[in-house]
């Protein structure tokens, strides 16, 4: 039989071993979690910006008395709404790499890039968002610096 001779630090090493384990889940779960909180929050101005393309105040109707979405007046309509919606984000800062919106700060937390609101059709309307999330502990696990987010919203006016 062998004998075991000196296993003093063992459970140190096991202790750091599993340590760094769990910190990197949470690491994950961390940024996992606010980027789900961040594409939700630019879901809801999407779907916020789509309704108000097709709102009231967009529809005109035509000669044959037929109701149709303005696109000049919907796109202002959907734009204004997205920007009410995007919450703790500054949307008149106007970054020199193009980004729309930031929060504010030298190294942005959430930026969105890209808005494209437009009429599909005469009664259709979408909403597209694009932006990027920081992920703060992504050099502990190998991951990109930003992480990209992007949303799409449709909605459709229905006739009576």
């Amino acid at each position: 039989m062998g004998t075991v001779k000196n296993e003093k630090g063992a459970a140190i090493l096991l202790t750091v071993a599993v340590s760094t384990v769990i910190l990197l889940i949470i690491a994950v779960l961390f940024d996992a979690g606010m980027y789900l909180h961040y594409r939700h929050q630019l879901q809801t101005a999407a779907d916020a910006g789509s309704l108000a393309g097709v709102s009231r105040s967009s529809i005109t109707t035509n000669e044959r008395n037929e109701e149709y979405i303005d696109p000049v007046q919907s796109v202002n309509e959907a734009k204004k709404m997205i920007y009410r919606n995007l919450y703790d984000i500054h949307v008149d800062t106007k970054l020199d790499n193009g980004t729309l919106a930031s929060d504010g700060s030298e190294y942005p937390y959430y930026t969105v890039d890209r808005i494209v609101a437009r009429p599909l059709s005469d009664i259709e309307f979408e909403t597209k968002i694009e932006g990027k999330i920081l992920r703060y502990f992504a050099p502990w696990y190998g991951a990109e610096k930003y992480a990209d987010v992007r949303v799409i919203s449709r909605t459709k006016l229905i006739r009576r």
